[in-house]
Formats: C-alpha cells, structure tokens, sequence
C-alpha cells in the first residue's frame, strides 16, 4: 500500500532516539550561527539586540520595543515559530526573557489589554473583580497568579523535541532548532535535511516565492518581498492567516484583533501602512515605523546628542541615535559627557508643551525624586559588596558549604524596593539597579490628544522616566496608532534639541516648576 502523504511528511520528521539524529549535539548557538551561515551566505542574520533601541530583537529577524513584546512573541507567537518554541509541551512554567524567573501563572500584556495564560490563552482583562478564567480551567485571581516569592529563577530547563538535548533559555534552544533541524517556520515542521526542506517549501509555497526562486527564513519576509517587490496587496499576502481565531473585542465599532494580537498583519489591513517617500507599502505600523527611523529618507530621524561639545565618541564624531527613547536613555544613564543627571534632565524638559505629559497631582510642582540619587558610585559599591557578604553567609548557615559549592549564582535583592522576587546574581548588576531610575515615583503619563486602542492595558499608563514613556508611545505603534504617538515624540525630540543651548549657558533654570 502507498504511503498517504501525511505518512510521507512524517517520513521527513526525525523520530526520538533514532539514529538519524545528527551525531554532534554539542553544538554551542555561537558554532551552530557560523555552520547555518557557512551553508547558507545569502541569508541575512540579525543579532540578538536592537541596534537601533538596544533592546531585544528575536532569532527570526522581528525587532520590538521592549522585552515583553519579544516574549510575548517568543511564547505565543501565531505563525513564526516552531511548536516547541512557541507553546511548552513538556514544562508547567515558562521563563522570562534573559533566564528570568520561572513563571507557571498569567503575564499581561505591555500593549494589549490582555491576560495570557500558560496554555496559550488570550484573556481579555476589563479591570473587573472578578477573577479571569481560561478555557483550560486556570483561573486568575489577579495578573500575577500565585506570590512571586515562590518563583526560583533556577529550577527548568527546555529540552528539544527533537533530539532531547536540555537547555538553559528558549534562545539556546531556538538557535539549535533553527540551525541543527531544519524547521519550516511556517508550518511548525522539522526535516531531516535543508534538501527536503527545500522540496517542503516549494510544494507548499512555505517562505518560498516561485516567481524569484528565493527562500525566505520568516512567513513575514516572505509577505514583506510579495509587497515590496511584486506589488500584491496586503489582503491577499495575508490570506494565509485566514484560519485565526478573532478575539471578541468590547468595543465593537473596531476592526476584529485576530489571534497573534498587535503583531497579526490582518490587523492593520484598515490602515494605509505605505511610505510617503519611496511608496513601499508594510506588513504592520511597526516596519512603517523602523522603515522611517532607520534614516532611509529623513536624515533628521537620526537623533544626535544635544550636548554637541562634550559628548563625542573616541574619533571626535557626534554620536547620534535612531529614536527618541535610545537618546533619552543615554542622556539618563550617565553615558553623556555632559555629565547631565536624571534629576538635571527630568526638570529641564519640564513645562510648556511637555507639562501636559505630567500627572494632574504632579502639575507645576517639584519633580519627584529617586531615592538613591543620594548616593555616589563608591557608596552604591560599598553597599552591594556588604549585601553580597551577607547573602553569601546566609547560604552557608543555611545549606551548609556543599550547597554553597553547589550554589552558581548569588541572590541579592534591592535594600530599597519592597519585597520582591527579583534578585540579581551578580554585584555589578545590584550596583546598575541602584545607580539607574528603578526607584522614581511615577509621574509621567500620555498626553491627552494620544488617543490609546481599545486592547490598551488600562493598568500601564503611567511612568516614571521620559525613556519608559517614549518606549511605550514608539510600541503603541504596534497597536495602529500612528498620529498622535507621532505628535508626542515629535515634541519630546524638540524639546531635547532645545538643551543644547544648557551646555552654553542659553537657559538658565526654569521657572515652570514651583512649590
């Protein structure tokens, strides 16, 4: 009898402990880059860090704005992913990014106002009393689930499907699916050969175009190249994602948020996502937006330092950023020659337009102050070194000096938050939360002209640094807000032009700001 073709794909999956499996497993995800690399010289790779924000960027090649957006990705991602990558099949909990703590309750989202739960679940959150309950019979009394004191960031590790092999983060574990497996990310499936998985791609037209004969490593790259090279419109690239669920959505004059959240492309086929000056037509407001603050067409959208004199990098050049969020974080760390403080820069881009991104109790009042801005860098060090002392007795008295030889990492937590779960293993890092703005109170909001989707998180609205804000105004992009979010980052990035004129002494201390 001949083998139906659903025997014949299985045919191409690598079975659990058969001797098909590729015999070296120890590849690292540094060996196993360079091996897909050397196979494949055509195909882009992109690293792991936004180069443009610093902040996180997956394996498959999408960028996003904070870490909770690539997470989010990373563990519910609709179409990008393998199975293994996206769902855990084998574990109660899931991680965080960067070996965050272990996480076996709901995590809401950052943009959408939402609950999602271990299985996959998307809950819509109204801000109710009552709990949330899944279909899978979880419920939530609130968004965190159980205390997070019961978290150990220690205690899982991911192991492929496939081969077995454990690892310690979804990134280790990606890197080796992706270049050891041969993974269709279309369709979730793993070939024991890029020949077959080739010969998958064409017959199924998976991250393939047939009219170039090229190769695609994402479904979106794909739907980016039939928009941009052979003009097709968005309504037939993202027929693909006909089969998703819509998620019911309160308000009802609003198009549908199908399953994929902000990141579904049918989501913005309302929206006129075409650029101005090239007429490249996107996928989402976000790759409109990257397009646009890549510095493609507008010069002006690389955003150099205010302080012309005394910030440079080692040749002497001006050093410039490609948003306004990844300027206002180098102005509050302390990486400006200038030496501006974060105190200096959140009473500097006080008043006129700018006071209406302060909240009503805060209106012409004295900025809020971080608690440990008190402290000098000697005195941050001296403190992190005495908690680290004493962290490593308290391990000794308790476990004995086999559990302190066994013990890899420190667990040092904040003198100055309240209890919680986090803890950092090492003493630069307690050092780095002390010294940056962790510890200011809330003041800042979105103006009021911003007007926020309906799945906003009614919870998040608030902030305490101009960074963390413009952060969120660049991710609501995602959401299909694009005008007003505009607005508000075109006069943030006024007003920090305006300090250029502090390093001449051309202001002199503002008198918006009274007691």
């Amino acid at each position: 009898m001949g083998q139906q073709p659903e025997d014949e794909v299985m045919a191409d999956f690598i079975p659990l402990g058969s001797g098909d499996a590729p015999q070296d497993s120890h590849f690292s995800a540094i060996s196993a880059r360079a091996h897909f690399h050397d196979i494949h010289p055509e195909v882009e790779m992109y690293d792991h860090k936004c180069k443009a924000t610093g902040h996180g960027a997956c394996v498959c090649g999408e960028n996003f704005s904070s870490y909770p957006e690539l997470h989010r990705h990373r563990i519910f991602g609709s179409t990008q992913h393998l199975r293994s990558h996206q769902r855990l099949e084998e574990h109660v909990g899931y991680r965080d990014t960067k070996k965050g703590s272990l996480k076996m309750s709901a995590i809401e989202s950052d943009t959408l106002n939402e609950v999602l739960c271990p299985c996959g679940g998307q809950l819509i959150d109204d801000g109710g009393d009552e709990p949330l309950q899944c279909d899978c019979g979880r419920i939530f009394k609130d968004k965190y689930g159980p205390p997070r004191d019961s978290y150990d960031p220690a205690t899982t590790v991911f192991s492929c499907c496939n081969c077995g092999r454990n690892f310690d983060s979804w990134d280790e574990m990606w890197h080796h699916q992706l270049f050891i497996h041969h993974p269709c990310i279309a369709c979730h499936k793993i070939f024991v050969c890029e020949t077959r998985l080739v010969h998958h791609q064409r017959a199924t037209s998976h991250c393939y175009c047939a009219t170039c004969n090229e190769h695609f490593m994402t479904p979106d790259r794909l739907r980016q190249h039939l928009l941009g090279t052979h003009r097709i419109d968005r309504a037939t690239v993202f027929q693909d994602a006909a089969d998703e669920r819509p998620l019911s959505d309160p308000s009802a004059d609003q198009p549908p948020v199908f399953k994929g959240g902000f990141k579904s492309g049918k989501n913005f086929l309302h929206l006129q996502l075409r650029c101005r000056v090239c007429g490249t037509e996107f996928t989402s407001p976000k790759t409109l937006h990257d397009h646009r603050t890549r510095g493609w067409h507008d010069p002006f959208t690389q955003l150099d330092c205010p302080f012309t004199r005394s910030c440079g990098d080692d040749k002497g050049e001006l050093r410039n950023f490609a948003s306004v969020s990844g300027l206002l974080h180098h102005l509050e760390t302390a990486q400006c020659g200038s030496g501006i403080t974060l105190a200096d820069l959140n009473d500097a881009l006080r008043g006129d337009a700018l006071e209406r991104f302060v909240l009503p109790e805060h209106h012409f009042k004295t900025t809020p102050q971080n608690p440990c801005d008190a402290m000098t860098d000697k005195e941050a060090m001296a403190l992190c070194e005495q908690l680290a002392r004493e962290a490593v007795a308290n391990a000794g008295e308790s476990a004995g000096e086999d559990g302190v030889r066994e013990s890899k990492r420190l667990k040092l937590k904040c003198p100055v938050c309240v209890t919680s779960w986090k803890t950092f293993p090492t003493v630069p890092q307690l050092k780095a939360h002390l010294t940056m703005y962790n510890h200011t109170p809330r003041f800042l909001r979105y103006p009021e002209y911003v007007q926020l989707p309906p799945t906003k998180s009614k919870r998040k609205q608030d902030f305490g640094a101009w960074s963390g804000l413009a952060h969120s105004l660049e991710t609501l992009l995602c959401a299909g807000e694009v005008e007003g979010v505009q607005r508000a980052l075109d006069e943030i990035e006024e007003a920090l032009k305006r300090l250029g004129s502090m390093e001449d002494g051309g202001i002199e201390e503002a008198d918006m700001v009274v007691d």
